[in-house]
């Protein structure tokens, strides 16, 4: 077979690696764990913080709070997936 030919070949027949229902069950647990810190981050950032900060008479806590909560939480996340993924390699 010339390379093009060996390459749809390989892409055809591709398949997903096996794994087993513990280690799905890991993953899936780890993902649980990241999406309800992450919703618990952005009750914490957006919610309390911000209504707290709303009492106060200063606003540069607000505007600082608007500036840096989605990327805060964003980076928050990614880090976790990052986390689960490593581990979950480890296993």
């Amino acid at each position: 077979m010339n390379g093009i030919a060996e390459q749809l070949f390989v892409f055809w027949h591709w398949r997903l690696p096996s794994i087993s229902w513990g280690a799905l069950a890991i993953v899936s647990g780890k993902l649980l764990v990241t999406v309800l810190s992450s919703y618990l981050l952005y009750v914490i950032l957006f919610r309390t913080l911000r209504t707290a900060f709303r009492r106060l008479d200063r606003d540069i806590f607000l505007v600082t709070l608007n500036v840096s909560a989605y990327p805060a939480l964003t980076t928050f996340t990614l880090v976790c997936l990052r986390l689960t993924t490593q581990t979950t390699e480890m296993t």
